[in-house]
């Protein structure tokens, strides 16, 4: 409905506004609900890997899991 009021396709709409993410900006449009699941489970597995770093910088300079914080 957006690209239609916009006057473009669709594809054109979601190229432009994944190219925000270039410069800062957060994208949450998807296409369909697969590619709606699939950037869930990719959002999901990019935060694990996150905490993973935070616990083990943490524990690297603290000598102390991360677990541990009072």
């Amino acid at each position: 409905e957006a690209a239609q009021k916009l006057g473009i396709g669709f594809e054109p709409m979601m190229e432009m506004f994944g190219r925000l993410e270039d410069y800062g900006f957060s994208n949450n449009f998807v296409g369909s609900l697969e590619q709606g699941k699939q950037r869930i489970t990719d959002k999901t597995k990019e935060l694990a890997e996150a905490e993973a770093h935070l616990a083990e910088d943490y524990e690297r300079l603290t000598g102390k899991p991360l677990s541990y914080v009072e």
